[in-house]
């Protein structure tokens, strides 16, 4: 606030401070890594339904697919994480329209007063310092006041100001303040009178926290709209590549192989002791995350 127990640094600032009909499942592992040592590592399908069939897709053999989804997942990480963002600073957002409310009726207030007799709820205090904010074309004014019990109670306009309105102001200068409270205490919050004629545009800090705003929500705009692609994209493939499950659970031609020889890379089933192709013993299954266990 501009003024009292809440000023929390100045720098004219509002914050404190200064300037398709189908449904999936299965899952997806990186093939295992390491020295070519007997042993076998699982084979991960994509299972599907479409148009009342089942269908599978090696997610293995499919590198498309892997890499589309694996494109999914970024673009959707880059969705939500801007998007959280959005959410946290719009409360940045909303608490300068407030701010802006508030003292625009703390103005009024004391207008009011003065009208009916009553000035205790202005206030001139003196000016010590004229400061841009940041590198914008804004500035704000520093001042103080005198509290009932001769206390200084320093406080500071928003970045409002233009060049020309503060390049005749000279620290020791008189500004007439609007405050909220009488008796004067280090507690009580106070307001420029040159607030009462901007408005929400004039603030630099709102214009760079809505451009801010907009800037966000079209790049997550942009990354949901990579993240529809990728997933058509990944569907498609999937629909293309997916090998129809025949009633007995294997696919045409051979059947549902689960396990691939980490010596050889041949295609094992669940019984197999040892590799058919190179005779490794397959007893131990890899993962990609380096553990293993034994059937």
């Amino acid at each position: 606030m501009p003024s009292g127990s809440g000023f929390g640094g100045g720098g004219g600032s509002h914050f404190g401070g200064s300037s398709g009909g189908s449904s999936s499942g299965g899952g997806f592992s990186h093939r295992y890594i390491g020295p070519r040592q007997p042993g076998r590592f699982p084979i991960y399908y994509v299972y599907y339904r479409r148009h009342g069939k089942k269908y599978a897709l090696n997610v293995n053999e499919n590198n498309l697919y892997t890499l589309l989804n694996m494109l999914k997942k970024l673009a959707f990480i880059a969705t939500i994480l801007p998007l959280i963002f959005l959410f946290g600073f719009s409360g940045n957002f909303f608490k300068i329209r407030s701010d802006y409310s508030r003292y625009q009726n703390m103005i009024k207030f004391a207008e009011a007063e003065r009208e009916n007799g009553n000035d205790n709820y202005f206030v001139d205090a003196t000016i010590y310092s004229v400061e841009q904010y940041g590198s914008t074309d804004r500035y704000y004014i520093n001042y103080y006041f005198y509290s009932e019990d001769y206390e200084v109670v320093k406080g500071y306009t928003f970045s409002v100001y233009t060049y020309d309105e503060v390049k005749d102001i000279n620290v020791g200068d008189k500004l007439e303040i609007a405050v909220d409270s009488y008796p004067l205490t280090t507690e009580t919050d106070s307001i420029d009178l040159h607030y009462k004629n901007t408005t929400l545009a004039d603030d630099v800090e709102y214009q760079g926290t809505k451009a801010t705003m907009n800037g966000v929500a079209i790049f997550v705009l942009i990354a949901a709209a990579i993240w529809c692609l990728f997933g058509f994209l990944a569907h498609k493939t999937k629909i293309k590549h997916g090998e129809e499950i025949l009633p007995n659970g294997d696919l045409p031609g051979e059947p549902v192989y689960q396990y691939v020889c980490t010596y050889c890379g041949g295609k094992l089933m669940e019984s197999d002791a040892n590799c058919p192709h190179c005779g490794a013993a397959t007893l131990e299954t890899k993962t990609s995350t380096g553990k293993s266990e034994t059937k």
